[in-house]
């Protein structure tokens, strides 16, 4: 009887291959971009999946003068012992981008420097190597399975050796590494990159210094014992902290345990898991990558919405096959096929046609994510088949999307009366169940709401992205270089930028101890101005030169002065006993926190002297608001330019860069880093770019998808109304008069789905924009726009349907009369 009922499915799908190409195609589409969003989910979900361990590890943050860091001290490794709830623990080291040696070649890696402890924390699965002794002795190294192959040339690796390059605070030296074990690539993402693991001993401390509690150096991981909670952790931190770090401190440990919780220099641990790494920690520095929630929910939603569409699409043309299969089912009904018989082949059918349909699908996921197109604005590194929890996950889906999409039409086909069908002739009398037209006009509803919703949320996201891509950002990026490598330079850092100052090609360089819309490591300070006035201020300490190079422009005042009449102010001021004022300036929003309608020459902190107002500028998150910004001249303040970029402004850009490195050659012989600060806006606006540019390519296929449910509804309409389409042309309605009465019925169902979708929509737009402190307006233009689209879009669709319909003859439609 199986083998029958797939023959009849067959020949089902032959004799209406246009309604079954619709629908196949539909589905392909609908279940790519719901299996496309669900994959990426399903990866960035699935962190540190690969560790036995993982709902039991937590990264111990560490908190120092109000600062949330992802490193912790470096003492706090050599009593966690005392921790009872401890289980394991281990502590590594980021190294800076480091080069591997061997035979000749040098290649950058990222490498981590562990203790023995790190493989037992997180269990890596080795190739090679014991994993209870690969690290146990030091500068013994696990290399990734892929930088060996790179490197070597096959995964046969232990035992060999080569050196790797190690940093000081002064220099770099190379140090003699041998390989014992190869790391297999995790199969799921981590927040723990790199290319080698190198082991280092933990250096035996008998007293603990001050510098090793209020420091942040070190990376430390635990595993705690099953259901230990993170106030559990941060309690017994906190007693560790109070313990040995309050007593080393300038205040001498004599208050409270609350006494030393208030203290502004208090420095301490505390506890975070992963799950809570990944949501969204407060902390700086960490390597987890927090998860972009907005993004998520965004996409959840386009994806449900494309399931959906296709899904009513799929009863839609389902139930539109009714006139088509009326015969068959008469005829099987005589033949003693009982309506149970009838639901079993109509659901066969259906779970073939869904099944094709998946098929199709994950064969297009999977071309895509071995593409990885970025115009597709997300990026999956997993394959469909990447684990069995997906694959399974997948047949559940198939099978109940069958049952749920595939029931309605099997009841439905199946409920024809044998009595009316042979009386009447028609699918509109011989098919009823459940009010099929009331679930036909819901469905086409829901398909307009969420088409419009869709569209709606495209406009809304590309004003929002073009106006932070053409806003004031409050500087000029353009013909910036920044150069990165300055730490090469050592003390001729003054005497290199003056050189570039000679030539021809550069216009001002300036060094600053960090940038505009870059990534830093500094934290607002806390600065008290008056009795009842605190202000986070975001502090930049610059080069006099450092405003001319940005090209900002002032609302009052004037950059800082020169080092030459700062230094000889100073010194006369200092003979006569005056007081020496340092000048700073500040941004609009600090003027405006401050209290001031005027701020130049009010003195600031006692010797501060406010000698100029710039006008605001972007230099953090583009969802945050412009914060205070306070910014003192380094000729004023200790000289911290160790490591700070060097920003140069040239007369023609990247075309300059000769010039510059020929004078950098004079000062070293490793290559020059840099980068144009443009990028460091554009970075910032990559992932929002990325985020719309995957909202708009999944909306554009959720509504060629809903196209799809109007043309088959627009057929199955026409198989209904074919008789009475036929009597309006004998009494003489004109194919215009046709079209129009076809057509309304989708304006009125087009019309009530806009008026549903609208304030859903508003809502929605604008949580989203909640995110961003500078946004555009929802203006009624863009619904608007919307409206007039979507009309577009439907007129377009059921053009030649309509067309149709007034061209029916009523000789052919009346014949059966």
């Amino acid at each position: 009887m199986i083998k029958q009922t797939f023959k009849f499915a067959i020949k089902s799908f032959r004799k209406s291959g246009f309604l079954h190409l619709i629908n196949l195609l539909g589905l392909t589409l609908g279940l790519s971009v719901f299996f496309m969003i669900s994959l990426f989910i399903y990866q960035e979900k699935s962190y540190e999946s690969d560790f036995k361990n993982r709902d039991n590890i937590y990264q111990l943050s560490h908190t120092m003068i109000g600062y949330k860091m992802a490193a912790g001290a470096p003492n706090l490794p050599y009593v966690l012992d005392e921790i009872p709830e401890v289980k394991l623990f281990t502590s590594f080291k980021r190294s800076p981008t480091t080069t591997m040696n061997w035979d000749d070649q040098e290649i950058t890696a990222s490498v981590l420097l562990v203790d023995s402890s790190f493989l037992k924390v997180f269990d890596f699965e080795l190739l090679q190597g014991d994993p209870e002794t690969v690290l146990d002795k030091p500068n013994f190294a696990v290399i990734n399975e892929v930088k060996a192959k790179e490197l070597f040339g096959t995964t046969d690796v232990v035992g060999k050796l080569f050196n790797v390059s190690k940093y000081s605070i002064d220099s770099i030296y190379q140090v003699p590494v041998i390989i014992s074990g190869v790391s297999k690539t995790p199969k799921f993402k981590t927040q723990l990159k790199f290319d080698l693991l190198v082991s280092e001993q933990r250096p035996v401390i008998e007293d603990f210094s001050v510098d090793g509690w209020q420091n942040s150096s070190v990376y430390t991981y635990i595993v705690a014992n099953a259901n230990t909670t993170e106030e559990q952790l941060d309690k017994r931190l906190f007693d560790i902290s109070y313990k040995y770090a309050y007593p080393k401190t300038i205040i001498g440990g004599k208050g409270t345990k609350e006494d030393w919780r208030a203290e502004p220099l208090y420095s301490g641990s505390y506890a975070e898991s992963l799950a809570t790494l990944r949501a969204g920690s407060e902390t700086s520095s960490n390597l987890m990558p927090a998860l972009n929630t907005t993004q998520l929910q965004t996409l959840t939603i386009i994806a449900l919405a494309a399931l959906l569409i296709s899904v009513f699409n799929f009863i839609n043309t389902s139930t539109a096959q009714a006139s088509l299969r009326m015969k068959e089912v008469g005829v099987k009904r005589i033949m003693g096929s009982s309506k149970r018989m009838l639901i079993f082949q109509f659901m066969l059918e259906s779970f073939l046609l869904i099944l094709l349909s998946s098929v199709v699908a994950l064969a297009l996921i999977e071309v895509l994510v071995k593409l990885k197109p970025e115009s597709l604005g997300i990026v999956v590194d997993y394959s469909v088949l990447h684990s069995q929890e997906w694959v399974l996950g997948l047949i559940s889906f198939i099978i109940i999307l069958t049952f749920l999409a595939g029931i309605y039409p099997a009841i439905y086909l199946s409920s024809g009366k044998l009595v009316t069908i042979l009386k009447s002739g028609t699918s509109k009398h011989s098919f009823s169940v459940l009010n099929a037209a009331v679930l036909r006009k819901f469905a086409t509803v829901l398909q307009f709401m969420c088409s419009i919703g869709l569209i709606t949320t495209v406009i809304t996201m590309f004003l929002q992205v073009n106006f932070l891509r053409t806003r004031d950002i409050g500087y000029k990026s353009g013909n910036v270089l920044v150069i990165d490598s300055t730490y090469e330079l050592g003390l001729s850092k003054n005497t290199f930028k003056n050189e570039l100052l000679n030539l021809s090609s550069v216009n001002s360089a300036a060094y600053s101890n960090r940038l505009p819309s870059g990534n830093s490591i500094e934290r607002p300070d806390l600065i008290k101005i008056n009795d009842s006035t605190e202000i986070n201020f975001s502090m930049f300490e610059v080069d006099s030169t450092f405003f001319q190079v940005m090209s900002m422009e002032f609302k009052a005042g004037e950059p800082f002065e020169s080092r030459e009449t700062s230094n000889a102010a100073s010194s006369k001021a200092s003979k006569s006993g005056e007081i020496v004022y340092f000048p700073v300036v500040i941004n609009e929003v600090a003027e405006k926190l401050m209290g001031y309608d005027n701020a130049v020459g009010q003195v600031f902190l006692k010797q501060g002297l406010i000698v100029g107002v710039v006008k605001d500028f972007v230099f953090s998150d583009l969802r945050q608001e412009v914060g205070p910004v306070l910014m003192i001249s380094k000729e004023s303040v200790a000289d911290h330019t160790f490591s700070n970029p060097l920003i140069v402004r040239t007369y023609a850009g990247l075309a300059d860069i000769d010039d510059i490195q020929e004078v950098w050659s004079k000062f070293s012989n490793n290559e020059l880093k840099y980068h144009l600060l443009e990028t460091n806006y554009s970075n910032l606006l990559k992932s929002e770019m990325q985020g719309f540019r995957a909202v708009l390519i999944f909306s554009i296929v959720a509504v060629i998808i809903s196209c799809l449910g109007l043309l088959g509804l627009a057929m199955f309409i026409i198989d209904q109304r074919t008789h009475e389409f036929g009597i309006r042309k004998v009494l003489g309605a004109s194919v215009t008069d046709i079209m129009k009465l076809f057509g309304s019925g989708f304006a009125k169902l087009m019309l009530v789905a806009f008026l549903l979708a609208l304030p859903v929509s508003i809502q929605l737009m604008k949580k989203w924009l909640s995110n961003y402190a500078d946004r555009i307006n929802l203006d009624i233009w863009i619904f608007i726009l919307t409206a007039v689209i979507m009309i577009i879009i439907v007129a377009g669709t059921i053009l030649f349907q309509s067309l149709k319909a007034g061209r029916l003859n009523p000789v052919d439609s009346l014949r059966s009369e």
